[in-house]
């Protein structure tokens, strides 16, 4: 695979949020399934990996003379169900996005970051947690599907308690792109907030 062959595909310098180790790739940006499929076939012996906003602290999303599929141009949110509070949406999207849909609704997804500029198929592939953790779990606890295009081409669904499920939550995008998410919301009861405050 090359820049030549790839639609909207560079050489670019790729690193982390900690901009430490920096690494040359073939920066890809599907922006249809299909197209993240072609740049698995056709990766070459280096291989792809997915990567999201890249705000991951150390060299994740990194792929040193392969390819990199910068995933945000896969951003849509699908379907929203309101009633029993579920979303499901691209890999690509962020949890800003997600923000500006999920709160007029009167939800929200129940695990956030410090940041909300990561995107969904980072914080599955990272299983991030929030200030929250003790409470709600990490990422992954409120996933309810995904969609993983694997290696060999063939695109998954991965529910949790399986092994494949297991190996992504948290597996950095080793087991294949993920594409789309199933999350369980938390609902967002007002945007007001009681604030008691004692004085020594």
């Amino acid at each position: 695979m090359s820049a030549d062959t790839v639609p909207d595909a560079d050489w670019g310098t790729v690193t982390g949020w900690g901009r430490t180790a920096p690494t040359g790739a073939l920066v890809v940006r599907p922006r249809t399934y299909e197209e993240a499929a072609v740049a698995v076939r056709d990766c070459g012996v280096r291989g792809a990996v997915a990567r999201g906003l890249g705000r991951a602290y150390g060299d994740a999303a990194q792929n040193a003379g392969g390819a990199v599929l910068d995933m945000t141009g896969l951003d849509r949110v699908h379907a929203v169900d309101v009633a029993g509070g579920t979303v499901l949406c691209d890999a690509g999207v962020s949890l800003h996005r997600l923000m500006e849909v999920l709160l007029p609704l009167g939800w929200f997804v129940p695990v956030t970051p410090g940041t909300r500029y990561v995107t969904v198929g980072g914080a599955i592939g990272a299983d991030i947690h929030g200030k929250n953790h003790h409470v709600s779990g990490s990422f992954t606890r409120h996933v309810l599907s995904l969609e993983l295009l694997t290696a060999d081409g063939r695109v998954r669904t991965v529910t949790p308690g399986t092994p494949l499920f297991e190996a992504t939550a948290g597996g950095m995008g080793l087991t294949g792109v993920i594409l789309t998410a199933t999350l369980r919301l938390q609902p967002v009861e007002t945007a007001l907030m009681s604030v008691d405050t004692d004085r020594a």
